[in-house]
C-alpha cells in the first residue's frame, strides 16, 4: 500500500533516497542511505577522522574521506609531497622520508684549501662539517659562512641541514702584515706582556696574569667579550689587531657554587652529595656551614664538601649552605648556597604510540605511552582504565618508570590514563589522556554498476563495487544476493562477483568491522534495466557509386545499453561497427530499397528499435545515365548544352528548339531525388545550380515529349 500517493517516488519497494523521506515505505527514514563527512579543517582535500557529520547533502567544509593525519596542517595529508620540516606530510608514518638532498657550495681562495670541496649533497636533517687547512707559509684569516664572517676558523659544522648553503674560506701570507695587542690590568695585580705589543701575522703569543697578595682575577675580557677569570690567555694565529683587559677583586667571596639544588630525593638516605666553590689562589681556607638538618661528612677547610641530607630537612626553615674564604689579610663576605625541598612537578603530557585503541583490542597488541623523566621525582603512579587486560612497566619501577604499554581487551568502553611524579617531598598533580573506543563509522558510498544486466549469469562480466579504505579497520563484510558467484575480496574494501541466474533487482551492503565493532550498513540497491530506445539515426554517403558505403549513426548509446545490434537491407553488407555507435555499409550498384535499424541490448534483453528507410537508384558510370532514364528518352528536334562542366559555381544551359512548347530543367541528385526545378528561356543561356553542393548531379530538360539527360559535376 502505497504510503505517500502524492509523491512519485515514495512506494513499497521504491529505491531509498537521502531525501528525508520513507520511500521504501517501511517505517525508517533514509536508513543506510545518509553518507558520512569529516572535517576537513585545512582545506586540503582529507578529513579528520574523528569530527564527522551525517547528511545527505555535504557540509561546508567537510569532506568525504577520513584519511587526514593533521587536519590543522595543509602540509600534511595522504600523498603530500614530503618536506624537510620535521613533519610526517605524506602520512605514510615516517618524517622527511624522501625529502631531498641540499647543496653546500665550499670554496677556497689561495693559500689553503677546503674539505670536502664543491657541490656536496646533504640530506635533509643530516650534518655536514668542512674543515680548513692552511698551506705551509699562509694562515686562515677568515670563513665566510652563507656572506657572514666566522673569523679565522679551521673547522665549521652544518647541522640538521634543511636548505641550501655556502662556505668560502680565504688565506694569507704570514708576516705579510703586523698587528697590535694592547693587555691592560686595573688594581690588584698584573698582566705580561703589558701594554702594546707587535705581533707578526700568523703567529701566537701567550698572555699571564698574576693577581697581588688578597687579590683574585675578577674577569678578563678579550676583544670586550669575557673569558672568565682565568690566569692566562693564548692569541693564536693573529690576523688582526686585538686587545686583552683584565679586572681584580679584594679578598672576593666564593662562588659559583655546584651541586644539587632540590635535595628531596635524598632526604632520609645516607646518599652523600658534593657541593664546591672554585678554587682562589692566594686563600688559605674555606669555611662551611650547613642546617641542622645536614651533615657536613668531609671537605671542612676546603672548597668542596660532601654532606647528607636527614629526615626533616623539609620541614626546617633553615635550608641555606653558607661558606667565606679564609685570606691572609682577613675573611671574605659570606656567599650562601639554598637548597630546596620540593615536590616534583606534574609531568609533561603523555604520548601514546597509537590512538587505535580497536587494533589493540583485536590484535592484543599493546599501546606505549610515554612522558619525559620529571626533575627529582623518584617513582612514578600510573593509572590505566578499566579493560585494560595488561599492563607492562618496560623500565621497571621507580626513577625510570617514565613508560606504561597497555593491551586493551574487549570490556574497554573508554576511559583516562593518568600519571603522577612521585618523591620524598609529596606528589605531583596528575596528567591525564583520555583513551576513547570508537564505533567504526559507516562506510562511504559504495562504487559500482547499479544496472547490472552484463554481470548475470557464467558468462556474464564481473562486477566491481568498491568502498573508501579506512586504515583503522580491520575488516569489510559484504553482503551480496543469494547465489552470487565467482566471489573474490570479502573482507576488503573491495568486492567482486557475478549476479545468479534469474537476478532482477535487489541491493549489496557493506559493514566496517574493527575490534571495536561493527559498523551500520552502507546498503547500494541494483537492478536490471532494459535498454531505452536509440535517438535519431544520421547518414553520411561516404564513397560514390560504384562501391557506394554509408555510414550510419547514433549520437549516443542508448540508456542501459552495452552496444547496438545494426541491421541493413538485404544485399547490403555491414562492413564495420557492428555493435558501435556507428556502422559503415557496403550497397550494390543495383537500384535497392529496406530499412536499416538499430537496436539497445544490454545482458538482459533489447530495447526499442529506431528504423530509417533506404531507397537507392541504380549506380550510373560516367557518360552513362540511370536506367529508368533510359527508358523514357527518345530523340527529338530538343537539343541542350550545359557549360562550365563541371563548374565550382553555376552552370548556363541553353536549350534550343523550335517549338514553343514550355521548356523545364529539373535537377535530381545520383539517387534520384529531385533538387530543384525550373523554366528556361529557349535558345538562350539560362543559369542554375548556385546552391548546389559539390557532387555529382543529373540536368533533365523536358519540352512536352521530349527530353534529354545531361551529368553534370560541381566541384
Amino acid at each position: 500500500m502505497d504510503c505517500d500517493d502524492a509523491d512519485d517516488t515514495v512506494y513499497p519497494g521504491a529505491p531509498e533516497l537521502c531525501d528525508g523521506k520513507d520511500n521504501d515505505c517501511d517505517g525508517q527514514v533514509d536508513e543506510g542511505v545518509i553518507p558520512t563527512w569529516y572535517l576537513d579543517a585545512d582545506s586540503d582535500g582529507f578529513g579528520d577522522v574523528n569530527t564527522s557529520l551525517a547528511s545527505c547533502t555535504q557540509p561546508a567544509g567537510y569532506v568525504t574521506n577520513s584519511l587526514d593525519c593533521d587536519d590543522l596542517d595543509n602540509t600534511v595529508y595522504p600523498g603530500a609531497p614530503e618536506l624537510c620540516d620535521g613533519k610526517d606530510n605524506d602520512c605514510n608514518g615516517l618524517v622527511d622520508d624522501n625529502a631531498g638532498t641540499y647543496n653546500i657550495t665550499a670554496s677556497a681562495n689561495a693559500g689553503g684549501s677546503i674539505s670536502p670541496n664543491g657541490n656536496v649533497s646533504v640530506s635533509c636533517g643530516d650534518d655536514q662539517t668542512f674543515l680548513i687547512t692552511a698551506d705551509p707559509g699562509f694562515v686562515i684569516f677568515d670563513v665566510l659562512v652563507d656572506g657572514l664572517s666566522n673569523g679565522a676558523i679551521s673547522s665549521y659544522t652544518f647541522s640538521d641541514v634543511s636548505t641550501t648553503h655556502t662556505i668560502v674560506a680565504f688565506f694569507s701570507a704570514i708576516g705579510t702584515n703586523d698587528y697590535t695587542i694592547t693587555a691592560s690590568a686595573g688594581t690588584g695585580g698584573s698582566i705580561s706582556p703589558s701594554g702594546t705589543t707587535t705581533v707578526s701575522q700568523g703567529s701566537n703569543i701567550t698572555y699571564t696574569i698574576t693577581a697581588d697578595p688578597c687579590y683574585a682575577v675578577a674577569d678578563v675580557l678579550v676583544n670586550g667579550s669575557s673569558v672568565g677569570a682565568v690566569t692566562s690567555y693564548t692569541f693564536n694565529n693573529v690576523n688582526a689587531n686585538q686587545t686583552i683587559d683584565v679586572s681584580f677583586a679584594y679578598m672576593p667571596a666564593p662562588g659559583p657554587f655546584t651541586g644539587v639544588v632540590n635535595v628531596c630525593p635524598f632526604e632520609g638516605t645516607t646518599q652523600e652529595l658534593t657541593y664546591s666553590v672554585p678554587d682562589m689562589p692566594g686563600v688559605l681556607s674555606y669555611n662551611w656551614v650547613v642546617p641542622p638538618t645536614v651533615s657536613l661528612v668531609s671537605g671542612q677547610g676546603t672548597n668542596s664538601i660532601n654532606i647528607t641530607i636527614n629526615n626533616g630537612f623539609g620541614a626546617s626553615a633553615n635550608k641555606q649552605l653558607r661558606v667565606y674564604a679564609v685570606w691572609p689579610c682577613g675573611n671574605s663576605a659570606l656567599s650562601i648556597y639554598y637548597l630546596l625541598a620540593q615536590g616534583p612537578t606534574t609531568p609533561q603530557p603523555i604520548v601514546a604510540s597509537s590512538d587505535d585503541v580497536c587494533n589493540s583490542i583485536a590484535t592484543a597488541t599493546g599501546i606505549t605511552y610515554t612522558i619525559p623523566k620529571v626533575n627529582a621525582a623518584t617513582a612514578y603512579n600510573w593509572t590505566t582504565p578499566a579493560g585494560a587486560v595488561s599492563v607492562v612497566h618496560p623500565n621497571g619501577a621507580g626513577e625510570n618508570d617514565t613508560v606504561v604499554v597497555i593491551t586493551y581487551g574487549a570490556a574497554f568502553t573508554g576511559g583516562t590514563v593518568s600519571v603522577q611524579a612521585v618523591n620524598n617531598c609529596g606528589v605531583s598533580s596528575v596528567r591525564n589522556l583520555s583513551v576513547v573506543r570508537k564505533q567504526p563509522s559507516t562506510p562511504g558510498l559504495i562504487t559500482g554498476p547499479v544496472n547490472v544486466c552484463e554481470y548475470v549469469g557464467p558468462s556474464g562480466s564481473l562486477a566491481t563495487y568498491t568502498v573508501g579504505s579506512d586504515p583503522t579497520i580491520t575488516e569489510y563484510v559484504w553482503s551480496l544476493p543469494a547465489g552470487a558467484t565467482d566471489v573474490s575480496g570479502q573482507g576488503t574494501a573491495q568486492i567482486s562477483f557475478r549476479y545468479p541466474v534469474g537476478f532482477t533487482g535487489g541491493s549489496i551492503s557493506v559493514t566496517a568491522g574493527n575490534g571495536c565493532g561493527v559498523s551500520t550498513p552502507r546498503v547500494l540497491r541494483v537492478s536490471t534495466l532494459s535498454p531505452g530506445a536509440p535517438g535519431a539515426i544520421t547518414v553520411t554517403n561516404t564513397q560514390a557509386c560504384p562501391d557506394r558505403q554509408f555510414t550510419y549513426s547514433l549520437a549516443a548509446m542508448p540508456s542501459g545499453s552495452t552496444s547496438v545490434w545494426w541491421t541493413v537491407p538485404a544485399g547490403a553488407t555491414i562492413v564495420s561497427g557492428q555493435g558501435t555507435l556507428s556502422i559503415l555499409v557496403a550497397y550494390p550498384s543495383n537500384a535497392l530499397a529496406g530499412t536499416v535499424t538499430a537496436t539497445g541490448v544490454n545482458g538482459c534483453s533489447s530495447g526499442n528499435t529506431r528504423t530509417i528507410q533506404v531507397k537507392l537508384p541504380e549506380c550510373v558510370v560516367a557518360g552513362d545515365v540511370p536506367e529508368y532514364v533510359k527508358q523514357t528518352t527518345q530523340k527529338t528536334e530538343l537539343n541542350a548544352q550545359i557549360f562550365p562542366n563541371p563548374s565550382y559555381d553555376v552552370f548556363n544551359i541553353i536549350a534550343r528548339t523550335n517549338s514553343n512548347e514550355k521548356i523545364q530543367v529539373i535537377i535530381t541528385d545520383i539517387q534520384g531525388r529531385k533538387l530543384l526545378g525550373s523554366n528556361l528561356l529557349p535558345n538562350q543561356p539560362n543559369t542554375v545550380g548556385a546552391g548546389l553542393k559539390p557532387g555529382v548531379y543529373f540536368a533533365e530538360i523536358i519540352q512536352g515529349s521530349q527530353r534529354i539527360i545531361r551529368k553534370i559535376l560541381k566541384q
